[in-house]
């Protein structure tokens, strides 16, 4: 059986290509330039993944997706920014290229198998094959792909790892990337993603005027795409008391701020890309994450006109229009969409 491998040069990718080589796989590695990695970034870690290869003895192989990725995640990024809202970045790179571009070219050239790096599982639930939590829940990605499809072409070599036994086994095996560093969240981000809008000339949104929620102007902002939900941090303006980003209006250049009080939405609403499996929701409690860095919360689950609803028992913490929230059935990724509404 054959397997490709998508190899970005960290300890997580080198080591599933020892895995799958144990497990009896024909392994073959892939990375992808994205065009917007910092050059020499992209020159060592391509160079780490062909060593670790070499050492594995496979092939490695190296796809151009650059024009796709400005395509379709770059560009939208910074219109998301534009509109106001928070994108998502690696949710739609999973999506189109990962779980979609590289899947097709993994099928359409032979191979039975796609692997990643990621820390998930895939299992059976209800007759399904769907995405299912990794062992290591500090590491667990599947909030990032909750719209990966053909999971019977997926392999997750580290789904029952923590990251400190991955380091450790790799370091026993001598493969050179075990003391790597992890890389940042969005890979195209250097220190800030204000820097990087900044860096693209492009039109942004110009400076307005910071307001409460009763419509008072409290002072001057920056333009709109400095701001998410939540921010408290950076937003130079002295109050007397902690204030919070609230709501963002592109149309009439405003940005709202208030007490944490007013972060706190009880509905929330999502937008669905793939409604594969929301055959299977029913009028039971499930858990629903917002935000990557927060534990999911119990709600309600309702789908209809192609978006779906979630009815929290106790307030979310600012849910931010572009960002994904993703359900949960125990273990297992039921659906999720972009959240465009919270009320």
């Amino acid at each position: 059986m054959k397997v490709l491998l998508a190899m970005s040069g960290g300890v997580d990718s080198s080591l599933c290509g020892y895995l799958l080589q144990e497990k009896g796989y024909e392994v073959v590695g892939a990375t992808f330039n994205t065009g917007f990695s910092d050059a020499e970034k992209f020159k060592r870690d391509v160079a780490d993944a062909k060593s670790v290869a070499d050492y594995l003895g496979i092939e490695h192989r190296v796809i151009d997706y650059s024009h796709l990725f400005k395509e379709e995640v770059i560009d939208p990024f910074i219109q998301s920014y534009k509109d106001g809202k928070t994108p998502n970045p690696c949710v739609i790179c999973n999506r189109i290229l990962k779980f979609g571009t590289l899947m097709d070219y993994a099928l359409e050239n032979g191979f039975d198998f796609l692997a990643t790096g990621h820390y998930a599982k895939v299992g059976e639930f209800h007759g399904r094959t769907l995405l299912k939590k990794a062992k290591d829940d500090r590491k667990d990605q599947t909030y990032f792909m909750y719209e990966a499809d053909n999971l019977e072409h997926v392999i997750f070599p580290l789904g029952n790892f923590t990251k400190d036994e991955t380091r450790a086994l790799a370091k026993k095996l001598g493969i050179k990337t075990s003391d790597k560093k992890d890389s940042q969240e969005i890979c195209f981000i250097k220190t800030d993603y204000r820097d990087f809008l900044n860096s693209q000339n492009v039109d942004l949104p110009s400076e307005g005027y910071f307001i409460d929620i009763n419509g008072n102007i409290l002072g001057r902002h920056k333009g709109t795409h400095n701001y998410t939900i939540g921010q408290r941090k950076g937003l130079e303006i002295a109050l007397g008391s902690r204030y919070y980003v609230v709501a963002i209006d592109t149309k009439n250049n405003t940005v709202t701020l208030a007490d944490e009080s007013q972060l706190y939405k009880k509905h929330v609403v999502a937008k669905v890309f793939n409604q594969k499996n929301l055959d299977i929701l029913t009028n039971k409690d499930y858990e629903v994450k917002t935000r990557y860095t927060l534990h999911g919360s119990d709600a309600k689950i309702k789908y209809e006109d192609g978006k779906l609803i979630a009815n929290f028992y106790d307030g979310v913490r600012a849910p931010a229009i572009g960002q994904a929230m993703v359900i949960y059935d125990g273990e297992y990724v039921i659906g999720g969409g972009e959240i465009v509404d919270a009320f």
